[in-house]
């Protein structure tokens, strides 16, 4: 499958999988990127934890304009991310 890779604006990253099994391989990156924050904040002992909220969208890209897509994403991100909120209190 083909990977574009993008920085889209201040600590958000946008990784697009092009190919079949797309799915299965933006989990297999989402896992690993969560492995190495865990690693890091292991690593590091610093006095605050990095976090990583993720938000994984697939679907055919017939009819879909490239913005659809993010903004799903976006949106599953947001969700991550208050799941990780709340389990950290």
């Amino acid at each position: 499958p083909g990977h574009i890779a993008t920085r889209i604006g201040g600590d958000e990253f946008l990784i697009a999988i092009l190919g079949e099994h797309a799915g299965e391989h933006a989990n297999a990156i989402a896992d690993q990127i969560r492995r190495d924050v865990d690693a890091y904040n292991i690593r590091e002992k610093r006095c605050y934890r990095l976090h990583a909220s993720i938000g994984i969208y697939t679907d055919e890209i017939q009819g879909k304009s490239m913005d659809d897509f993010i903004k799903k994403a976006d949106a599953l991100m947001y969700e991550d991310k208050a799941r990780n909120h709340m389990s950290k209190k």
